[in-house]
């Protein structure tokens, strides 16, 4: 796993990006999990209609190669279902926009927890980039 920063097009503080890497010399899939503990804001109401973006690239553009899966986990610990969060793969960064499903419990002042999920095999690597939660406070 490596920290990395491009500067896409020079301007600094522009298209900066920072993003993890994963890659590994084996030719099966090896999977690299980056968790993150996130609170709730105390001012919480409720998620927008798109809760979360998540950018993300890949080598290569088969998940047999190289992809990415987010999980979240609740206040309560308990997975939430989620929609366009699984076999990520781009050859270029690109954001997923994730849907929740179910009926999650969110309870501000509490954490949810958030595993992205890097796998590869030694043809690719996965990079995670940003991760926004969007939400409606008071």
């Amino acid at each position: 796993m490596e920290t990395l920063f491009s500067d896409i097009d020079g301007i600094p503080g522009n298209q900066n990006i920072n993003f993890y890497k994963w890659t590994t010399q084996q030719p099966t899939m090896q999977i690299m999990q980056i968790v993150l503990r996130i609170k709730v804001p105390d001012g919480f109401v409720a998620w927008q209609a798109t809760p979360v973006n998540f950018t993300y690239k890949t080598d290569t553009a088969l998940s047999a190669d190289n992809k990415l899966d987010v999980i979240i986990e609740d206040t309560n610990g308990n997975p939430v279902p989620l929609t366009g969060a699984t076999n990520l793969v781009s050859p270029t960064f690109t954001t997923a926009n994730i849907i929740f499903g179910g009926a999650p419990v969110w309870t501000p002042g509490q954490n949810i927890t958030v595993i992205i999920k890097t796998s590869a095999t030694n043809i690719g690597a996965a990079y995670a980039d940003k991760l926004n939660l969007n939400y409606n406070g008071r």
